[in-house]
């Protein structure tokens, strides 16, 4: 196809969008170098500010060159992977940099996740290194890097600040690598250089005008990517980055009060965590945030006008895989748009957004296709699979500079009137759930390597507006299965946020014309008679409330499970938290997912 050919089918820039291909001199540059160099212009600036406690850029600088100079002696250079399993703190932060300056990519790794798979990423990454500050952490054959320790040791050292020179990286050497979920039932690592990160980030700070006098909010969990702007963004910029805790990251509340208390400028949602935030009777002050970018899932039109009735600053709605840095379009959400549908937007700078038919031509106009990615912000591939990246990762027939590729994504979009691109759905399996990416494969493998299961299916389903992830399941001939043996053998083998939310045991599951399962008819399997069973005394009854009210449910029954009515892991800790306040105790999620029927749990 020739260009003329192709012309006619991108898309055109927004109006008043910055002009493609930007040449910011810092896309030249790599992450760790562009915040080191706030320490020279604003060495006294807080950095971070977590639990009342700051951090300057001097001081986040020279611990993290102290840290760095002891990863380099322990053989970490270019190309070397560096395992990170650490709850949110400063020190995080000073680990991040550390690798980064050492000429490694770090490997986020959440020190919650089962034993079995967490031993799976440090072995399939060839970790040597891992940074924790969990206790009693096992990784295998990798040298176990205490913070907590480092960190006083790095206080005490009259040489703190000093890095030891290294290997010069440049911004095509790795940054990160992210697992994600993988349809073969096992996860697969993404790695993502420096440059399509820092072209996202220079892209971000430009267009939103963002300055030293900025805060920005980091709250989404490490293995997620958009953690990676959350972080970086504030301190490629002299801003100030506020950390919040990691075991309130969920809750609405906190972090509504914790946004007013620090002035919090600029932040990111996923919609299902948006919407709780925004139907709190009563906000705070919130009258310093001027900026919230939206992605993860789809933003529906009812949610983006409660955000217009409910606060004053704008939003972006953003779209982009895991394989291509962050994010690759951009949708200025507007007050007066009665459209049904909120768009993923346009390209932003230095990216080619394409949306082919089966014969990789692009569609016209108008038609559904799916959406092929080319540009700086492409990933490298798939860690140790070169099988599974020639997939996905394709030759960029549009692009003849140098060996430019394209990546597949697997979702079905189209290009609107205006030259935005409208998202439609899936092509295959992949679905999310609270911004998580699920592949449905894996989540099922998994459920059917119990020995009491004969086959299962898993599918998303609809509740209120939010997709919950469920199972069905064909127990195998005399076994006396049951969901609490389910669950906590899932809970040896996946991130709580894989597990489904609600197990229906079935006899058979429904076939489709070529012999597969019929996702689209398991609804009709479920049983269709449900009884409440009411409170027997105080005690039941202040639990029932509480159920009740975070599962948005009148008819839960003290013997309803909660999970199985809607609860996942996100409204788990939201219950922890309203349980905690109303009998002022303590209470962890484990309790939860072990004891998930009022009746059990009082």
């Amino acid at each position: 196809m020739s260009d003329r050919d192709l012309s006619d089918h991108k898309q055109p820039d927004a109006p008043g969008a910055p002009p493609v291909g930007s040449s910011d001199g810092d896309l030249d540059l790599c992450l760790h170098t562009l915040i080191a160099a706030w320490s020279q212009r604003t060495p006294d600036a807080v950095a971070v500010l977590y639990d009342g406690h700051g951090l300057s850029y001097r001081e986040l600088n020279d611990r993290a060159d102290s840290l760095a100079g002891r990863l380099r002696q322990q053989g970490v250079g270019i190309g070397s992977l560096v395992g990170i399993a650490m709850k949110r703190s400063p020190d995080m932060i000073v680990g991040l940099l550390a690798i980064l300056k050492a000429g490694g990519a770090y490997v986020p790794i959440d020190p919650r996740l089962p034993h079995e798979r967490l031993q799976f990423l440090v072995s399939d990454a060839h970790l040597g290194v891992v940074l924790t500050n969990r206790r009693g952490l096992a990784a295998g054959d990798a040298l176990v890097i205490d913070m907590d320790q480092a960190t006083r040791e790095m206080r005490n050292d009259d040489r703190s600040g000093s890095c030891p020179e290294g290997a010069t990286v440049e911004n095509g050497d790795l940054a990160y690598v992210i697992y994600t979920s993988g349809s073969t039932g096992q996860p697969k690592g993404v790695m993502v250089p420096h440059r399509g990160v820092v072209n996202w980030l220079v892209w971000m700070r430009n267009t939103f005008e963002v300055t030293s006098a900025d805060v920005v909010l980091k709250k989404a969990p490490l293995t997620f990517d958009v953690s990676a702007w959350e972080l970086f963004l504030p301190l490629i910029s002299g801003a100030r980055l506020v950390l919040a805790d990691s075991d309130r990251q969920h809750d609405p509340a906190y972090l509504a009060a914790l946004m007013a208390e620090t002035r919090v400028s600029i932040a990111q949602f996923v919609p299902s965590l948006m919407r709780s935030f925004l139907e709190q009777p009563e906000l705070p002050d919130l009258s310093a945030l001027r900026h919230v970018m939206c992605g993860g899932e789809v933003l529906s039109s009812t949610l983006q006008s409660l955000f217009f009735k409910r606060l004053t600053a704008e939003v972006c709605n953003s779209y982009g895989p895991t394989e291509c840095s962050i994010g690759v379009t951009r949708w200025p959400c507007r007050r007066d748009d009665t459209r049904h549908s909120v768009p993923i937007g346009y390209a932003i700078d230095n990216t080619e957004l394409y949306i082919l038919g089966p014969d990789l031509n692009p569609v016209p106009p108008g038609a559904a296709g799916e959406l092929f990615i080319g540009g700086i912000c492409v990933g490298r591939g798939y860690l140790n699979r070169p099988d599974l990246t020639a997939e996905t990762f394709l030759p960029n027939p549009f692009n003849t500079a140098g060996e430019a590729r394209m990546y597949r994504t697997g979702d079905r979009c189209r290009f609107l009137p205006d030259g935005s691109i409208d998202f439609l759905g899936r092509i295959d399996d992949q679905v999310k759930v609270r911004g998580v990416r699920i592949e449905l494969g894996e989540v099922e493998k998994h459920i059917q390597a119990h020995d009491a299961v004969e086959a299962a299916a898993a599918t998303v389903d609809d509740a209120d507006g939010e997709a919950v992830l469920v199972a069905y399941v064909i127990p195998t001939a005399g076994s006396a299965l049951t969901e609490r043996d389910l669950r906590s053998f899932l809970r040896r083998k996946l991130p709580l946020a894989m597990i489904p939310s609600s197990f229906y045991f079935v006899e058979a599951l429904p076939l489709s014309a070529n012999g597969k399962v019929d996702r689209k008819r398991l609804k009709l399997l479920r049983p269709a008679v449900h009884t409440v069973m009411e409170p027997r005394d105080n005690l039941e009854w202040r639990l029932c409330a509480i159920w009740r009210t975070v599962l948005k449910d009148p008819e839960i029954g003290i013997q309803d499970d909660f999970f199985d009515s809607g609860g996942d892991s996100l409204l788990a800790m939201n219950l922890v938290l309203r349980v905690e306040s109303a009998f002022k105790i303590k209470v962890t999620l484990d309790q939860v997912l072990d004891h998930f029927t009022v009746e059990e749990f009082a």
